[in-house]
Parts: structure tokens; sequence; C-alpha cells
């Protein structure tokens, strides 16, 4: 599988997918902290309660590029283990959904939900445990996805040239 299959598929091990707007709901302190959900002849526990689901509930957009979380993804990790993730949409293409530190907890950030943000995986990423401003980390953003079109061309053009040397050699 290429770097880029990988990078495209991004509910790794799907059991089941259903509107965000139906999840959440039941992700708060009201509700069980676990569920019973059966999907085929299966039936999974899953957790229900989390910091994540708190700051999803909030706000499902990512506070950089926008991108909203409109899918939960039931996802079943290595060991078996069964637990939802929110993914957006973008371009065809699931982006995972993260709860972002707003100041990083390696620069001494709190582990609450008034440091909690929404963000994309690919913007967490891009941020990292650094302190951009919204217009700079946008900047960033737009620069990785220029390297990654040019990327492609170069791979493109790249093939073309050795078809062609190919071809000649088989004349």
């Amino acid at each position: 599988m290429s770097k880029q299959s990988r990078r495209r598929r991004r509910i790794k091990n799907p059991v089941a997918a259903l509107p965000a707007n139906e999840v959440l709901p039941y992700t708060t302190s009201d509700c069980p902290e676990t569920m019973k959900i059966t999907v085929g002849d299966r039936v999974h526990v899953v957790k229900m309660r989390s910091k994540r689901f708190n700051c999803f509930r909030r706000n499902c957009k990512c506070v950089n590029c926008g991108c909203e979380g409109t899918v939960m993804g039931l996802d079943m990790n290595r060991e078996g283990y069964v637990h939802w993730n929110l993914y957006a949409e973008v371009d065809g293409v699931l982006r995972l959904m993260t709860k972002d530190h707003i100041v990083p907890k390696s620069k001494g950030g709190a582990d609450t939900q008034s440091n909690f943000q929404t963000m994309c995986e690919r913007c967490n990423k891009t941020k990292s445990n650094l302190s951009f401003t919204p217009a700079e980390l946008a900047e960033m953003v737009g620069f990785q996805d220029s390297i990654a079109s040019l990327r492609g061309k170069m791979g493109a053009l790249v093939s073309k040239v050795k078809l062609r040397e190919e071809e000649h050699e088989h004349a």
C-alpha cells in the first residue's frame, strides 16, 4: 500500500459509522458511561464519556481550517477495543478530528475543557506543541498542502520520464 493510500484511509478498522448528531447526545454525564452496541452478530461495549466528546459537543469544527466533524466512526484498534472517533469528510476523504490543547501540556497547559479546542488531525499535527497564531497555522497548513501537491507532480513527472526511457530502450 502506498504512503498516499495509507493517509487517505482514516477509519482503519470500521465497525460502524453514524451521523455525529446521533451519537454525541449520548456522551453526556447524564448518560451511562458505557453502552452496548450490536453490530451484526457481535456486541461491543463502548465508552461513551470522555474529554474528547465534551470538546466535540461544544464544537465539531476544526478551529483552524473549519472542516466539520459529521461522522462518528466506531473503530476497532489492534487489541480489539472498540471506540468512537469523530471524522470530517473533506474532498471525499475522511479526516480524523482531535481534541487539541490550546496551551500545550508540554508548556504547562491544563488538561481541562477551557484549554481544549477541536482540530482536525492535519491541523493538529502541524500545530504540534508550538504557539502559532491562527494566521500562521493556516499559512503552515497551506505550505504543507503545496508541498504535497508538488510531490505528486514530481512523482508523475518521474514516472513519465521512466516510461519514456523504457520505451526508448525497447525501441
